[in-house]
């Protein structure tokens, strides 16, 4: 077999999962993790590291989350658990010792499993996502698995991140580094003052008012101060009439969609609005240093 033909047995796997799954089950859980105070995930070895992962990816969407070790746990690190927190236990088998002799000593607890078992028996909200076939030559090694948790935790906290209404600027915040970071910037925060022209202005002075502005683009605008069009120095300089309905973004868009327009449109610039009012301009220059992969 190829290394296609695991990853097509893994995504096999999936399919069979996403049939099998209950709905109302999910949906239930999603709207208990939304309602408890913080989430504490845990599983031993590789359904560990799934778990460290999710709880990363739960904290960065809305929900606070930690990892618990099930040892460390069970010798002093339950000290550490968040009163009334909800916890998400990680056992493929469902017999994980370690992670059964935690649940006296934890509150809600909800688990990703694969069949009925002690683990699916002993906690509140079980999820059994049904038997999957590992992927590799022995059909051992946590594959499929692994994935079925990842792809079922991560979509948990996807429909928890939607339920909460959390916004593109409360993801800016947690993710300030980085190329998330650029890509959750908002506009806001690097778009410049716009180049305002008065309406008696001529075509052959706006060049040097741009160069002197050290802009590329100023905005015409209606009588109402809403926006009539835009004019380049490089559309200027060849005398060219104003370009009406220019492509424009609301304020509080995000770098990424400026960035996706400049690309479609092949443009340079791009004129940001408030309602009807032109307050910025963002355009190429503003996002380098970003590191947009788009």
């Amino acid at each position: 077999m190829t290394v296609k033909d695991y990853i097509r047995t893994q995504i096999g796997e999936l399919v069979s999962v996403s049939a099998h799954l209950n709905e109302e089950t999910l949906e239930t859980l999603a709207e208990e993790i939304l309602s408890a105070p913080s989430l504490v995930l845990s599983g031993v070895g590789k359904a560990g590291l799934i778990g460290k992962k999710l709880a990363a990816t739960f904290s960065s969407t809305g929900t606070p989350s930690i990892f618990l070790d099930p040892t460390d746990a069970l010798h002093g690190d339950l000290g550490g658990v968040p009163e009334e927190s909800m916890s998400l236990l990680l056992s493929h088998s469902g017999e994980t010792k370690e992670v059964l002799r935690l649940i006296p000593h934890l509150g809600w607890t909800a688990c990703l499993t694969s069949k009925e078992s002690p683990l699916s028996e002993a906690v509140d909200r079980p999820v059994i996502y049904g038997k999957v076939a590992e992927s590799g030559p022995l059909g051992l090694a946590p594959t499929s698995s692994t994935t079925t948790m990842l792809v079922v935790g991560d979509s948990l906290a996807m429909r928890v991140m939607e339920l909460r209404g959390f916004t593109l600027e409360q993801y800016a915040n947690s993710h300030p580094g980085g190329s998330l970071g650029g890509k959750s910037t908002l506009v806001d925060e690097v778009m410049r003052e716009p180049v305002i022209l008065a309406g008696n202005t001529t075509i052959a002075r706006i060049p040097f008012i741009l160069a002197s502005r050290h802009e590329g683009l100023a905005c015409v605008l209606k009588k109402d101060g809403s926006l009539f069009g835009i004019q380049t120095i490089a559309s200027a300089s060849r005398g060219d009439d104003t370009e009406i309905n220019p492509t424009t973004l609301p304020k509080g868009a995000s770098v990424s969609e400026a960035m996706k327009l400049m690309r479609e449109k092949h443009i340079n610039q791009i004129p940001i609005k408030d309602g009807d009012k032109i307050v910025g301009v963002v355009d190429i220059q503003s996002l380098v240093g970003l590191h947009l992969d788009i």
